[in-house]
């Protein structure tokens, strides 16, 4: 397994190298937990979950609410296996913000496929030197490493992913984007302060402050079935018509 890093960039790109000076640039939005519903699988019961295709309600990001990224078409199949981590240089009008970021896979065919979650309160983003990683940020999570977002500057912010296992297949691209927690999963809701959309946060991608998101990429998977799986099809992963975000992404 190789930890393998793509940069955020101009255009709602993700690539390999880190940003250039004249790539640089800051994208905005405005967090909003009530932009899409809190689940996937509403007002259902828990057995719904477990439904050989249960009837997901997967939004779309709405306009102004998330920034997102993707890479160019994948010229080969892409597989990870493991924990992720997503390091945001991030500004924020709040003094705290909530985090959401969302890997995805956006198929040649025009859907878009959920891959993984991760979740982080910015004032909880101090680390636990010792047991972090490339791959697995790790918070202390302690009450006396709690720290206020500071006003006008960026800071940085390792946001982990859960551990997944997934090819993205030739002709597809990776796709990350940071919303707001909820949305994503079948029975999860989280107790993120209303917003409504009153606030901005920001991201940066520049040569000093490179916003960017590494993958455990495993090389020498064979036997991966050349066709696309069935969207939706995945256990757990919904599947909906790919709709970019408003910076790009």
């Amino acid at each position: 397994m190789q930890p393998t890093a793509w940069y955020f960039g101009p255009n709602g790109t993700l690539t390999p190298k880190r940003p250039r000076r004249r790539d640089a640039g800051i994208d905005g939005y405005h967090p909003d937990p009530a932009a899409r519903p809190t689940q996937t699988l509403p007002g259902q019961g828990q057995d719904q979950s477990w439904a050989i295709l249960p009837p997901y309600d997967w939004r779309p990001l709405p306009d102004g609410t998330a920034v997102a990224y993707s890479t160019p078409a994948l010229d080969a199949d892409t597989t990870i296996v493991g924990p992720g981590s997503v390091d945001l240089w991030l500004r924020s009008a709040a003094t705290d913000t909530d985090l959401q970021v969302t890997l995805s896979e956006i198929r040649p065919d025009g859907l878009e496929t959920y891959v993984q979650n991760g979740w982080l309160r910015a004032s909880h983003r101090k680390l636990d030197r010792a047991r972090s990683t490339v791959l697995a940020p790790r918070q202390t999570h302690l009450e006396k490493d709690a720290r206020p977002l500071p006003a006008g500057d960026f800071v940085k912010i390792r946001v982990g992913l859960f551990a997944v296992a997934h090819v993205f297949r030739s002709g597809s691209r990776i796709r990350i984007s940071v919303e707001a927690p909820g949305g994503d999963r079948t029975r999860w809701a989280f107790d993120t302060p209303s917003t409504q959309g009153a606030f901005l946060d920001e991201i940066a991608h520049t040569p000093v402050l490179p916003s960017r998101v590494v993958l455990p990429v495993v090389s020498g998977v064979t036997g991966v079935p050349a066709a696309l799986p069935p969207c939706p099809g995945l256990r757990g992963q919904p599947c909906r018509t790919f709709v970019p975000a408003t910076n790009g992404g």
